[in-house]
C-alpha cells in the first residue's frame, strides 16, 4: 500500500466508484454483494471512500438500499466552505461549455471578463446551429429517416441530409443516436476532426475543449480522426468507448453500455477523465461559470459518480473527493482552488 494518504485516498474513491457502477448495473447478484462487503470492510479508509461517493444526492442511500447498514456505519464528512449563496441569474440558451481557468482579481472587471469568456462563443455557434440546448436543458429530436438524437445541456448541432448520407455536426456538447438502419446510406457524427460511421445503432459522441470521445450502447461505429499531423482509424463495439485528444492521443476504454449518456438519466459517471472536461459537463447544469484557479489542475485525471439533479452540489463533491477548496466569487462564478 502507498505511504502516500492523498494518493491512497484516491485510490479507493477510484474502487468505490467502480463498485457502485458494478451494483448499479446488478445489485441482486450475491457474489457481488459478498465481494463488495469484504471491500468495504477491508479498511477504513475504503468506508470514507464509499460514503464519499455516494453522499452526492443520497445516491446509495437510495438507490441501493441492501447497503443502508454500510452507510449508517459511517459519519458525515465536512464540506467545503463556501461563502454566502446569492441567487444565480440564467445564462442564455444555447451557450457553449468551457470550463475558464485563471485567477482574477475579484472585482467588477475581472467578473465581466469572465463572463465576456463564458458567453461570446454563443454568437459564431448560433450561425452553424440548427439546434440547441440550454443550461439544464436536454432535448430529443426525431430525425427524417426516423432516427432520433437526444442532446445533452449546451450543446449545439446541425443537420445535413443527402440521399447517399445522413450527416449531423456536433459543434459542442454531447448527443446520443439512436440511429435507423440503412446500409446504403450512411449516418456520420463530425465533431472537429473526429468523424463517426454508422449504418444502424446506438452511440454516444461528446465534444469539448480537451477531446472527443464516443461510446458505444449497441452495435458498432467507425471512428476516423484526420488532423494535420495524425491519423487513427477504430472500430467500436457495444461497451467500448475511445476518447481522442487535441494531440490525437487514443484512449480506448471498456464501459458498462449502461453508463453510455448517463446524463439521460440525471448521472454522470467518469473514470479518469481529465478535471477540466468534468468540469465542463458540470457547468452546463450551471447557470454561471466554473473557474479552475490553476490551469494545470484542468490536466488532473478524475474518477466519479455524480447526481445531475443537484451539479453544484456535484461540484462540491468533486472538490471534496480531491482535497479541494470551492469558493463562490459573485452569484454567478465558482472557483476551485487547491487546500
Amino acid at each position: 500500500m502507498t505511504d502516500d494518504p492523498t494518493q491512497a485516498l484516491e485510490t479507493a474513491s477510484r474502487e468505490a466508484t467502480n463498485w457502485l457502477i458494478l451494483l448499479q448495473d446488478d445489485p441482486d447478484d450475491p457474489d457481488l454483494q459478498k465481494e463488495f462487503a469484504a471491500w468495504v470492510n477491508a479498511s477504513p479508509l475504503h468506508f470514507q471512500a464509499w460514503q464519499a461517493t455516494g453522499q452526492v444526492d443520497g445516491l446509495i442511500r437510495d438507490s441501493i438500499p441492501e447497503f443502508q447498514n454500510v452507510w449508517g456505519r459511517q459519519g458525515t464528512l465536512a464540506k467545503p466552505a463556501i461563502t454566502a449563496t446569492a441567487g444565480m441569474s440564467a445564462r442564455p440558451a444555447g451557450r457553449e461549455s468551457h470550463v475558464r481557468r485563471g485567477w482574477g482579481a475579484l472585482a467588477g472587471m475581472a467578473v465581466a471578463a469572465c463572463l465576456l469568456l463564458v458567453f461570446l462563443p454563443t454568437i459564431s455557434t448560433v450561425l452553424q446551429s440548427d439546434y440547441m440546448t440550454g443550461t439544464a436543458e436536454t432535448r430529443t429530436i426525431t430525425l427524417q429517416d426516423g432516427s432520433t438524437v437526444t442532446m445533452a445541456p449546451g450543446t449545439s448541432l446541425a443537420i445535413d441530409f443527402t440521399p447517399n448520407e445522413r450527416r449531423i455536426d456536433l459543434l459542442s456538447g454531447s448527443a446520443y443516436f439512436d440511429v435507423e438502419t440503412n446500409p446504403h446510406r450512411p449516418f456520420r457524427v463530425l465533431s472537429g476532426d473526429l468523424v463517426t460511421t454508422v449504418t444502424g445503432t446506438q452511440f454516444a459522441v461528446r465534444v469539448n475543449d480537451h477531446a472527443n470521445t464516443v461510446a458505444v450502447r449497441e452495435g458498432s461505429v467507425r471512428i476516423d480522426y484526420h488532423s494535420a499531423t495524425r491519423m487513427v482509424s477504430e472500430t467500436l463495439i457495444a461497451g467500448q468507448s475511445a476518447s481522442i485528444d487535441r494531440l490525437g492521443a487514443v484512449a480506448l476504454r471498456t464501459i458498462s453500455p449502461s453508463q453510455v449518456a448517463a446524463w439521460r438519466e440525471n448521472r454522470l459517471v467518469v473514470q479518469d477523465e481529465p478535471l477540466g472536461a468534468v468540469l465542463d459537463q458540470l457547468q452546463d447544469y450551471l447557470p454561471g461559470a466554473v473557474i479552475l484557479a490553476n490551469p494545470s489542475m484542468a490536466d488532473r485525471p478524475i474518477t466519479g459518480y455524480y447526481s445531475l439533479s443537484d451539479p453544484e452540489n456535484a461540484v462540491r463533491a468533486v472538490a471534496l473527493a480531491h482535497n479541494l477548496t470551492l469558493w463562490r466569487v459573485t452569484p454567478w462564478i465558482l472557483i476551485l482552488s487547491e487546500t
